[in-house]
């Protein structure tokens, strides 16, 4: 092998060698990359559960809350008549720790004296229901005081009674069918009675007069 030979092969290796330094180097360049975007990634990842898991702490139990639930009447208005058989009594209460099932308690009364109490029922947006039923089994064409108390979920248990509502119940009693069929018995009873008295006496008067004619005969 000649010089120019010896030359040309050693060219060649140092090529093959510099081409292999740059492969490795790219290489481990993609891999520092890579490795970067996953501990970023990574951080975010923890950082945003973090925050997720303080908001939700706080929103379930809200630091220091020391206000009242503010209840409001949606139905009925203040002074209304009521004169259906059931009625829906709905409400809102705002507050940040909203109350839990059976904290929201609606007292019925009058002038003088509690009727009962009765927990309201939650349906969605804050607004809490109440149906009242058989208000015909109620003193008819009276006025009743309607008042809601609530509990807040908060660990201080804020609570509050809202402005009492007056309401004025004023329901119409129809007759059932078989009040209507007793009553058409006992007048249909009451007809007969006259009828057989009235047969009665015309046959008295009839017989009365045949024998005033017969003494006249005789």
């Amino acid at each position: 092998m000649d010089k120019k030979d010896l030359k040309i092969n050693v060219l060649k290796k140092v090529i093959i060698l510099i081409l292999f330094v740059i492969i490795l180097s790219e290489q481990k360049s993609n891999l520092i990359f890579v490795l970067g975007d996953s501990t970023e990634e990574r951080e975010k990842t923890i950082k945003i559960n973090i925050e997720y898991s303080q908001m939700l702490s706080s929103a379930q139990n809200p630091i220091n809350d020391t206000t009242a639930p503010k209840i409001i009447f949606i139905q009925p208005s203040n002074n209304s008549i009521i004169s259906q058989k059931s009625y829906n009594i709905i409400i809102n209460i705002t507050d940040d720790s909203a109350p839990l099932p059976g904290n929201v308690i609606i007292q019925i009364s009058n002038f003088t004296t509690p009727l009962f109490n009765a927990s309201m029922s939650s349906t969605v947006d804050d607004y809490w229901i109440f149906n009242w039923n058989n208000l015909t089994s109620y003193a008819n064409r009276e006025t009743y005081i309607l008042q809601v108390w609530a509990m807040d979920s908060s660990l201080n248990g804020n609570f509050d009674w809202s402005e009492e509502y007056y309401i004025y119940i004023n329901t119409q009693n129809s007759p059932g069918i078989l009040t209507m069929i007793l009553y058409l018995i006992i007048f249909s009873a009451l007809f007969a009675v006259v009828c057989v008295y009235l047969d009665k006496r015309t046959v008295y008067k009839l017989s009365k007069k045949e024998r005033k004619n017969a003494k006249k005969d005789l």
